[in-house]
Formats: structure tokens, C-alpha cells, sequence
């Protein structure tokens, strides 16, 4: 048994590390991908020219901040899913005028969030109408 990384062709971007036979990679190895023997993270590796290289600083940062964005991006188009009943146009129809404009900002109030100047690390999240 040995560990491998498997990488993105495209960019050498760490997808996983597994361990397995020499055997069994291929099964392992998803189209578009390639395996390399060792251990990598992918927060802090990248595949290139072949080889398992640390990240610079800034590209973990990078990394990290792509993770928080997902993450924050994740949780706003729950709140919009969830929400998606009110807006219907049944429900929508049959709200005053007040109502409608207070869900239609914090509909896109929500939709703004990417757009906040300390995302996605120090986010304001809006309060749902009632």
C-alpha cells in the first residue's frame, strides 16, 4: 500500500490523497485527473512538473479565502432556497405592497452579499422579514 495524490491535470490543484495498491489507482483516479506517489494537502500543495510542491503564502490565502467564500455563498443560497415559497407568485400576490418591497430587499440584499466589502470574512447578514 502506498499513498497517492491525485491531481487536476489542468492546473496540478490537489483533489485527494488516497492510500492503495499500485493495483487499484486507476479505479481511483477521476477522468481529467492524474495520481502521483506521495503525500500533498490541498490547501497547501500543488502538483507541477510532475512534482508535489508547497503553495506560497498568498496562494493559501487564496485558498482559504475560496473556501470561506464557498462556504458563505453556501449559507446565503439556503436562505434563499428556504425563502422560496414566500416568493412564490401565489404567496407573492397576496402580500401588501410593504411586504413585497421588504422581501425584495432582503431577497437582494442576500444576493449582494458577495458584493460587501469584507467578504467573505466579516459578512452582515440581513434580517428576514416576518
Amino acid at each position: 500500500m502506498k499513498t497517492y495524490t491525485i491531481y487536476k491535470n489542468s492546473d496540478g490543484s490537489i483533489l485527494r490523497c488516497i492510500t492503495t495498491t499500485a493495483d487499484n489507482i486507476a479505479a481511483n483516479i477521476p477522468s481529467g485527473y492524474s495520481s502521483i506517489e506521495g503525500s500533498s494537502h490541498p490547501k497547501k500543495h500543488v502538483v507541477t512538473s510532475g512534482s508535489i510542491v508547497s503553495k506560497s503564502d498568498s496562494d493559501i490565502t487564496a485558498y482559504d479565502t475560496l473556501k470561506a467564500s464557498n462556504v458563505v455563498r453556501a449559507e446565503r443560497d439556503r436562505l434563499l432556497s428556504v425563502d422560496i415559497d414566500t416568493l412564490n407568485p401565489i404567496r407573492w400576490n397576496a402580500l401588501s405592497s410593504t411586504k413585497q418591497t421588504e422581501w425584495a430587499t432582503y431577497r437582494q440584499a442576500l444576493l449582494d452579499i458577495p458584493d460587501q466589502s469584507g467578504f467573505p470574512n466579516s459578512v452582515t447578514w440581513p434580517t428576514k422579514p416576518t
